[in-house]
């Protein structure tokens, strides 16, 4: 058992976890506004909205894969689920969203995940389902059931609202992506072909049959063509037969009015007017369009939007034309965006033409005013909860022209302003939380891109100064983030100051969080990843060649270099730990630096890795000094006098990011991309938490009992 010797409690235990690669911020435009140099008060905290658990846990990761060499283990840990405090409803990845005209909206996902909220997507809450395949679509009928469908022939239905669901019986394994209808029927489609429809409000289901090709008219063959004759060329038949399979995925379904029925495969769009009618093709790809994505059918006009080739651009287009009894294609946009993934189109259920708008996985969203004749955009990360690209999977107009989508992390996002703006409904931030720290009155601070998110009493803030960012339309928003970009650190002192770090800055606020100062500035070499640890005695910091000190909580600063002893192999993402008079840096590949006189010497201590290190952690015990540095797959280190190391087998090779030792426990942590280790022999052998298996950056506490872990999607977990 982790055993230290009587000294003065440290205010934070520890952590801090070095940035990898992986954890960069993608840029979402110029650089935040820096505020000048003194404080000037700034409006209050933005609050991030009442964040509710979920009452079923989210998924978990795979289990780590065992290393070859398994060492011994402690006992089994005892599966006392951690009390999760942040984020609010749900994490779940979630592709299909509805509603009605009374306040109801609905989003599913991933294993059967179904968010529900009766207050037009003000509150929400997660509501049992009777499945735990996945959900891929929502839809509800004008005659007000509701709708699920997705993996495994999945088939779910609602008639009170979405309160209480129950399967239903479609005959099919495949996957169940889309769903439509109208007041006289409802269809699902998906994989391999299928599509399905019910006429008794989804009690049975039938196939419906995808279209038939004639059969090919027989051509004479190339040896009885007369000298120089060509082949004569492909007719329209054999151009639709070279791009359709029957059995291949529907990509898109609507059916505005009874028996008409409308698919889009990956290079047609077939509509077929009523159950006796003929199929025909409507839309057929030619470059530089590659393939359809998805599409959108109203009273007037129907849209389907794609990909253009590989390298074409712009990337994306979008297929108008008008509906009816004989629609047409009006004509092809190419839109040039900053989406990332096949974007998906919706449009409003009333106007003619409708303002129509795609979105998908990325920063953008579009919307056309004109029926698809010209695009607008807008960055819908800049004035959001996150500055990351929550995915929009899916979307839906309200009766009211309000735009709601569902999306990665679990999010239910909402714009009032047809598209220019948008917010998260359901909870806090999503983003990766980057470092921690508890301070005296309990407050839980935590490092996130632009800002420092604080949870006190329940109740979550952004701590930042403000700024603005662009919006489009050549417009900006202000937005609560106008601290440092990417790889942030946060550290509060015992008299409740907060530091926070990253791209070579340091901020400083002394009023809980209102108004900030810049305490340190270095050189422009931005993409450096900040580290801070302290105690009662000073705070220091890591800013990739030097090392930084101050004894007045931040306010003034020292310098000394460690280029020295760095290599060019070294690279900047390092991390800086400490306890009583010995500091720790580690980095990669292997690097291990080590101070025995609070920063004044340093020398670099021989390695028995090449993996790259992303965290360390130094005790003084009653046994003496336990060390330990870990980082990149499974790899642990351990010294007991800091100079001398050596590697100890871990039951896992998941990248390990932070480390953390409780003296009131007895316990060290060992905070992984897939979830937390514990040992309580001083690090000698560790087992895997089975409550944990969540992608963790770090994991910090008061030294008193008190641990908590923190990681990707906003994920606070406090320990039991």
């Amino acid at each position: 058992m982790l055993a230290f010797a009587s000294r003065p409690r440290l205010l934070l235990g520890a952590l801090l976890v070095a940035c990898t690669t992986s954890g960069e911020l993608p840029a979402i435009g110029p650089d935040a506004a820096t505020p000048a140099e003194s404080p000037t008060p700034e409006p209050p905290p933005t609050p991030l909205g009442a964040a509710t658990p979920s009452a079923a846990s989210p998924p978990t990761l795979d289990a780590a894969t065992p290393s070859a060499a398994t060492p011994p283990t402690t006992p089994a840990l005892a599966a006392v689920a951690p009390q999760r405090l942040h984020p609010a409803t749900s994490t779940a990845e979630l592709f299909g969203i509805t509603g009605d005209d009374a306040g109801l909206v609905l989003a599913v996902g991933v294993h059967g995940t179904i968010l529900r909220s009766d207050d037009h997507g003000q509150s929400w809450r997660e509501v049992a389902s009777p499945s735990a395949s996945h959900l891929a679509a929502a839809w509800r009928s004008p005659q007000g059931s509701l709708f699920a469908t997705g993996s495994d022939g999945t088939i779910l239905r609602s008639r009170d609202r979405g309160l209480t669901w129950h399967a239903r019986t479609s005959g099919t394994p495949h996957w169940l992506r889309h769903l439509a209808g109208n007041p006289h029927e409802i269809l699902a489609a998906g994989d391999h072909g299928t599509i399905l429809r019910s006429r008794d409000d989804g009690d049975t289901w039938t196939s419906v049959a995808m279209p038939t090709l004639a059969e090919p008219s027989r051509k004479p063959s190339r040896d009885r063509l007369p000298p120089g004759a060509r082949p004569p060329p492909p007719g329209p038949d054999d151009i639709v037969r070279s791009m359709y399979r029957p059995d291949e995925d529907v990509r898109g379904l609507a059916a505005p009015r009874p028996g008409e029925l409308w698919i889009a495969l990956r290079q047609l769009v077939w509509q077929r007017p009523d159950d006796a009618g003929a199929w025909r093709v409507l839309a057929r790809t030619a470059p530089p369009r590659d393939s359809f994505a998805n599409l959108w059918v109203g009273d007037t006009h129907w849209v389907v939007s794609g990909r253009n080739r590989g390298s074409e651009r712009p990337s994306y287009f979008v297929g108008t034309g008008t509906a009816g009894t004989a629609p047409i294609l009006s004509g092809w946009s190419q839109i040039d965006s900053r989406l990332i993934s096949p974007p998906i189109v919706t449009g409003a259920p009333t106007g003619a033409p409708p303002i129509l708008y795609l979105a998908g996985d990325g920063y953008a969203v579009h919307w056309s005013e004109d029926g698809g004749l010209r695009w607008a955009d807008s960055e819908q990360s800049a004035v959001m909860q996150s500055p990351y690209p929550l995915a929009k999977r899916a979307m839906w107009v309200a009766p009211d022209g309000i735009v709601h989508a569902a999306g990665t992390a679990g999010a239910v996002m909402r714009s009032t302003d047809h598209a220019r703006t948008w917010t998260v409904q359901n909870g806090g931030a999503r983003e990766p939380l980057f470092g921690g720290a508890l301070a005296r009155d309990g407050s839980i601070y935590t490092a996130v891109a632009f800002a420092v998110l604080r949870g006190r009493a329940d109740h979550w803030q952004l701590l930042s100064p403000t700024s603005t960012l662009p919006v489009g339309g050549h417009t900006e928003a202000p937005t609560s983030r106008g601290l440092v970009r990417c790889c942030t650190d946060v550290w509060v002192a015992p008299d409740g100051t907060i530091l926070a770090a990253g791209n070579g800055l340091v901020w400083r606020s002394r009023d809980d969080g209102r108004s900030w100062k810049k305490t340190h500035d270095s050189d422009p070499r931005w993409d450096c990843c900040w580290s801070l640890w302290g105690d009662d005695r000073g705070v220091h910091g890591i800013d990739r060649d030097v090392i930084l000190s101050s004894i007045d909580h931040g306010k003034t600063w020292t310098r000394s270099s460690i280029a020295h002893l760095l290599t060019r192999d070294d690279g900047n993402r390092l991390d800086i730990s400490g306890s009583d008079d010995h500091l720790l840096v580690v980095g990669g590949p292997g690097l291990i630096l080590h101070s025995s006189d609070r920063g004044r010497t340093w020398a670099r201590r021989t390695s028995p890795t090449r993996e790259p290190l992303h965290a360390g952690f130094v005790a003084t015990t009653a046994t003496g000094l336990i060390a330990l540095a870990a980082g990149e797959h499974g790899t642990l280190l351990r010294s007991t006098d800091a100079i001398h190391w050596q590697q100890i087998a871990l039951p896992t090779t998941m990248r390990l990011l932070g480390i953390h030792g409780d003296e009131a426990r007895g316990e060290l942590y060992l905070a992984g991309e897939s979830g937390l280790l514990r040992s309580r022999d001083d690090g000698l052998t560790w087992a895997l938490d089975p409550t944990v298996r969540e992608p963790l950056r770090s994991v910090f506490g008061d030294d008193r009992g008190q641990v908590l872990v923190a990681g990707e999607r906003g994920l606070v977990l406090r320990l039991p």
